[in-house]
C-alpha cells in the first residue's frame, strides 16, 4: 500500500503544474485580455509538446489570428492526423468581444487537456483547435460599459472589430482580414465539429446556457440523423446532469417564450452556417446575459468538455457519417438556395420560463415587458425547427466569371475553390441571368446594402469571353455547395446579394430627350407593338402618363439602343456541350 501511494505521489509530481487563468485569479470577476490570453497559451506551449500555436494571418487590427492546436502527440500536420483517424474539434471565442465567457472557459479547458492526465484519453483520438480571441480589435477596445444588458465581467470588449464589422456576419463575404485568416485555418483543418461561444440577448428565463446547432434540414441526411437523434440529446442530457440544464436557443416565435421557440437558420454568413457548407456540425453556445459571469464561463466549459467526450465516444460513427455526407454532397445535382420556416404542427419541447407580463414604464408611461422571476412555470411549448425548400437550383457544368470581378474569385480561392482560366478569347452559348427585380436594406448592413427577394429572367445567349476569364467547375466534391450558394444570384448569401456586383445595377448610357424624340418616332413606326404597350401602360400608370421622358425611356428600353449590360448578371452558367479552352 505504501509503495502504491508513493508511486501515485511520484506520478502526480511528474504532471506539469500550471498557473490559474486571470479569470480564476480574479475570483471569477474578470475576463482575460487578449494579451493575457496569448501570454497564457504561449507559456503552455513552452511547457508541453501537446500545445502548438499556429499563425494564419493578420486581422484588421494588425494582430495575427492564431490557432492553439492541442494534440496528444505533438503532431500538427492535418493529413498525418487524419490518417491516424483523429477527429478535429474547433472552438471560436470572442467573435463578439464583449461576450467573452468562451475566452476564459477555453483557457481552462486547454490547460486541463494539456496538463491533467485524466484527459489524456481524449487526446488519443481528438485534435482540439482553439481560436483564443477571434475579434482581436473588439477585445482591445474594452470598457466597463460596452454591454448594457449583461451582468459582468468587470470589463468587456466591443462587438465591432478593427473596421467596425460584426464578424459573425462576415464568414461568407469575408470583408475582414479576420474572416480570410479564419478561412485559411478552417480549410486547412476542415473540422468535424465547430463550437462558437457567445452570450445571448433577448428574453429572461432560468437557463444559463442555450444552444444553436446547425439547422438539420440543410444538412446531409447521415449527419442530420446523427446530430438530432444522438449528439444533441446526449449533450442536453450531459448538461442536465451538471448544474446547467440546457435548452435550444430562445428565439421566440412571438414576443415571449411561451409562444414557442424558432430554430435558428444559420446562413453561411454565420460561423456555423459557413462550416456546414463542408459538412461540419456546428454549435453556437449562448450563455445568458443576466446570469453571473462565473456561471456563464463554467457552463460553457462544461459544454465544451461534454462535447469533446461525445465526439470521442462517437468518433468512428462521426467519421462514417461525414464520409457518407461528403460522398452524397459530391454527387448532388440540386441545391436549395432559400428555406422557409414551417409554422404548422410544430414539435413540442419541455421548457421552464418566467411569467411575462406588462406594467407601466416609469420612463415613458407606456406598457413595458418584464419577467417575474418569482412566478416560474414549466410546460411543453412549440418548437418550430423545420424548414422547407423555397427555391432550388440545379448546378451547371461550370460557371464563368469575367476577370473584372476578381474580388469574388479571390475570396473563393481562400475557401478552397479550384479556379481555372480561359487560355483564349471565345464566343459560346451560355445561360445568362438578368436582374428583373430586387429589394435592398434601407441602411448599410455590415458594409453593404444587402439585396433580397431577387427575381431573375434567364435565357440562353451568345456570350463573348476573354483569355484570363475565370472558369469554376462544379465537380469539386462537397465544395460545390459553397460554389452554388455564392454564385447563384438569388441565394440570400450570394455575391450578388452582398452587393459585389452592384455596378451592373446602374445604367451607364442615356439619351437626350429632344434628340431621341425623332428616333422614337421611327422605332414605334417600325414596331407598333411598342406603342401599343406604352398606351396600355399609360392607362394604368398615371405617373407614366404624365411624364414625357419616362414614356421615351419606355420606348428606349424596348429598342436596339437598350444598354445590354444594365442589370445583366455577369456570371453565366455553361453546360457540358461548351468546349472551354483552359490555361494549363
Amino acid at each position: 500500500m505504501y509503495k502504491l501511494l508513493l508511486l501515485l505521489s511520484f506520478t502526480l509530481l511528474l504532471q506539469p503544474i500550471f498557473a490559474q487563468t486571470p479569470y480564476e485569479d480574479s475570483e471569477y470577476k474578470k475576463s482575460a485580455t487578449y494579451d493575457q490570453a496569448m501570454a497564457f497559451y504561449r507559456e503552455l506551449e513552452s511547457s508541453t509538446k501537446k500545445v502548438k500555436i499556429i499563425n494564419y494571418g493578420s486581422t484588421d487590427v494588425g494582430k495575427p489570428l492564431e490557432v492553439v492546436v492541442v494534440t496528444g502527440n505533438g503532431v500538427t500536420i492535418p493529413d498525418v492526423l487524419r490518417k491516424e483517424k483523429k477527429r478535429f474539434v474547433m472552438v471560436i471565442n470572442g467573435i463578439h468581444a464583449g461576450e467573452s465567457c468562451g475566452v476564459d472557459a477555453s483557457m481552462m479547458m486547454v490547460r486541463d487537456l494539456a496538463t491533467d492526465n485524466a484527459y489524456a484519453p481524449l487526446l488519443d483520438n481528438l485534435v482540439v483547435l482553439v481560436i483564443p480571441v477571434y475579434n482581436i480589435g473588439g477585445s482591445l477596445n474594452r470598457s466597463c460599459c460596452t454591454r448594457a444588458n449583461q451582468v459582468g465581467p468587470e470589463e468587456q470588449g466591443f462587438r465591432g472589430n478593427g473596421r467596425n464589422l460584426d464578424l459573425n456576419r462576415d464568414f461568407i463575404k469575408a470583408d475582414s482580414r479576420n474572416a480570410r485568416a479564419f478561412q485559411k485555418a478552417f480549410q486547412t483543418w476542415r473540422p468535424d465539429v465547430l463550437i462558437d461561444t457567445h452570450t445571448s440577448d433577448g428574453a429572461d428565463y432560468p437557463y444559463t446556457l442555450t444552444l444553436i446547432h446547425t439547422q438539420k434540414d440543410k444538412m446531409q441526411p447521415a449527419l442530420a440523423e446523427y446530430m438530432t437523434k444522438t449528439m444533441v440529446p446526449d449533450l442536453y442530457d450531459a448538461m442536465g446532469k451538471s448544474d446547467y440544464q440546457t435548452c435550444p436557443y430562445v428565439d421566440t416565435y412571438k414576443e415571449t417564450p411561451d409562444s414557442g421557440i424558432v430554430a435558428f437558420m444559420d446562413l453561411p454568413r454565420y460561423s456555423t452556417g459557413y462550416a456546414s457548407l463542408w459538412n461540419t456540425i456546428g454549435f453556437t453556445t449562448e450563455a445568458h446575459m443576466l446570469k453571473s459571469f462565473e456561471d456563464r464561463v463554467e457552463s460553457t466549459y462544461i459544454f465544451m468538455l461534454s462535447l469533446l467526450k461525445t465526439v470521442n465516444r462517437d468518433r468512428v460513427f462521426i467519421q462514417r457519417a461525414r464520409d457518407e455526407a461528403i460522398k452524397s454532397a459530391s454527387s448532388q445535382e440540386e441545391f436549395v438556395l432559400k428555406w422557409k420556416l414551417k409554422t404548422t404542427n410544430p414539435n413540442k419541447i419541455p421548457f421552464t420560463g418566467y411569467t411575462a407580463s406588462y406594467k407601466k414604464s416609469k420612463i415613458t408611461g407606456m406598457d413595458r415587458l418584464w419577467y417575474d422571476r418569482d412566478r416560474a412555470w414549466k410546460r411543453d411549448i412549440p418548437y418550430y425547427d423545420t424548414y422547407t425548400a423555397e427555391l432550388k437550383v440545379t448546378k451547371p457544368e461550370a460557371y464563368i466569371v469575367p476577370q473584372a470581378w476578381s474580388e469574388v474569385v479571390d475570396r473563393m480561392k481562400i475557401s478552397g475553390v479550384e479556379v481555372k482560366q480561359l487560355s483564349e478569347d471565345i464566343e459560346i452559348d451560355a445561360e445568362v441571368s438578368r436582374i428583373q427585380s430586387y429589394e435592398s436594406t434601407p441602411y448599410a448592413y455590415e458594409g453593404h446594402y444587402l439585396h433580397y427577394n431577387t427575381k431573375l429572367n434567364k435565357a440562353t445567349e451568345k456570350c463573348r469571353f476573354f483569355a484570363g476569364d475565370y472558369v469554376i467547375y462544379t465537380n469539386q466534391g462537397e465544395t460545390n455547395r459553397y460554389i452554388v450558394e455564392t454564385l447563384e444570384a438569388e441565394g440570400p448569401d450570394s455575391w450578388f446579394s452582398w452587393g459585389f456586383f452592384d455596378e451592373i445595377l446602374f445604367q451607364k448610357e442615356y439619351f437626350s430627350a429632344y434628340i431621341f424624340e425623332n428616333e422614337a418616332e421611327k422605332i414605334v413606326a417600325e414596331n407598333p407593338s411598342i406603342l401599343e404597350a406604352l398606351n396600355t401602360a399609360k392607362a394604368s400608370d398615371t405617373a407614366l402618363a404624365n411624364n414625357s421622358r419616362a414614356q421615351l425611356d419606355f420606348i428606349y428600353q424596348r429598342s436596339k439602343y437598350k444598354e445590354k449590360v444594365h442589370n445583366r448578371y455577369p456570371v453565366v452558367r455553361v453546360d457540358k456541350k461548351a468546349k472551354l479552352p483552359l490555361k494549363k
